[in-house]
């Protein structure tokens, strides 16, 4: 038996605690510390090399040039010297003023100590710089595979220039049986008038725990898609966090997501407006079976000056079997007036026309429900251009006993 030191961090923080009884404030990550490399990055034709650290100079350079927008910063996400009821650090007031604004220009979807940790442990680091006016033709993928007992964490940077345009996969899988964490610390930063397309493919094995953090910047008229795809894994953890400073730039979010066995998956979203007439969406939908736990943190974030904003989150949840527990908190924070944010959320079993129809024709509302879980694997396998990330997306759906149909040619 291989022996690891493990870690508890704390991540995937609301910036609007609510009641601690709850339990929804935060999660508790256990991490193994040792590093292995199952990280594969690939590069395509047309994407250049930047330094270390590109998405943070990008971002910062470009903040420095909104002074004002510093001033109406809401709350950070929350310390964890303060969450754990340590002292306040009183050096933080002779830091430098680009070290003050960091935090502001940029946060970590699952948490600064989260995202710490994960760069810290990754075994490949890359930055990726898309010139202006290019148009990848292929995506910039990353497959992160699982290795036992150890951590496989990849760091990736990718600032994509002024009507540019790019795509970027991330695929968490398991090709062999073990228990250790997978990861990915991801900072996109989209210039003016620039296109970003992010997926993310969670497929690995009930023994590895997952964490996803994406770290976005937007400037004007800059639009990015993010679609987050959570299939497997005993423990998952996605986190995304996005400024819109730019004036009309835009966030997408598309989250699916199939909970099975004693699966645990904990999402984490803060975008934060900050540009006049930015637009977001998030829109997340998922079932639950077996004994699974889900929570699903969504803030939008209108702070003043974003003057003609509108931010909306929905959700869909089917819960397949008594035995599961949801939990959705969306939060809209508003410190603008000409802005407007919505929200809604439907959970619970089949809507009754669709049941009886299907119950007509012999489907027990089970087996109806289920359905749902094989579209989302099936949908997971159409809707990503790359030929590893289907077939590990087939393979789990062996594994855990999903009727799924995949192309066999693929």
């Amino acid at each position: 038996m291989v022996e690891t030191t493990t870690t508890t961090l704390r991540a995937n923080a609301l910036i609007s605690p609510t009641w601690h009884r709850l339990d929804m404030n935060e999660a508790e990550v256990d991490v193994v510390d040792s590093i292995a490399d199952g990280i594969e990055i690939h590069v395509p034709e047309g994407a250049q090399e930047a330094e270390f650290g590109a998405f943070a100079t990008a971002a910062l350079a470009a903040w420095a040039t909104r002074p004002e927008q510093a001033k109406t910063q809401n709350n950070t996400q929350p310390d964890d010297e303060i969450l754990n009821g340590g002292e306040v650090n009183l050096d933080l007031a002779a830091t430098s003023p680009v070290t003050r604004d960091m935090p502001q220009a940029f946060e970590h979807g699952m948490g600064r100590t989260a995202g710490e940790w994960l760069a810290a442990h990754a075994a490949k680091t890359r930055a990726v710089r898309v010139p202006a006016g290019t148009a990848l033709a292929e995506p910039i993928v990353v497959h992160a595979h699982g290795k036992n007992a150890a951590a496989s964490v990849a760091s990736l940077d990718v600032v994509v220039e002024e009507g540019a345009s790019a795509q970027v996969l991330v695929c968490f899988d398991a090709p062999e049986a073990g228990e250790g964490v997978i990861g990915s610390t991801l900072g996109v930063f989209a210039d003016a008038d620039a296109h970003v397309d992010i997926q993310t493919v969670h497929a690995a094995s009930d023994g590895f725990t997952t964490m996803d953090d994406t770290a976005l910047f937007l400037d004007d008229d800059a639009r990015i898609t993010v679609r987050h795809t959570v299939l497997g894994a005993g423990k998952s953890f996605v986190g995304l966090a996005g400024n819109l400073s730019g004036k009309r730039s835009d966030v997408h979010v598309t989250t699916r997501y199939v909970g099975h066995g004693e699966e645990a998956i904990d999402f984490n979203y803060l975008l934060r407006h900050r540009g006049e007439k930015t637009t977001c969406l998030m829109d997340a939908q998922g079932v639950l079976t077996d004994e699974c736990t889900k929570i699903l943190r969504g803030t939008i974030d209108l702070a003043c000056g974003c003057a003609g904003a509108e931010g909306t989150e929905t959700e869909s949840v089917i819960l397949a079997d008594e035995r599961v527990k949801n939990k959705s908190i969306p939060i809209i924070l508003c410190s603008e007036d000409d802005v407007a944010g919505n929200h809604g959320a439907t959970i619970g079993h089949m809507r009754p026309e669709q049941l009886n129809y299907l119950m007509s024709r012999g489907i027990s509302q089970e087996a109806a429900e289920r359905l749902f879980a094989t579209a989302t694997f099936e949908d997971a396998a159409i809707t990503t251009p790359d030929a590893y990330t289907r077939q590990a997306i087939a393979k789990l759906a062996a594994e855990i006993g999903v009727p799924a149909q995949f192309d066999e040619a693929e």
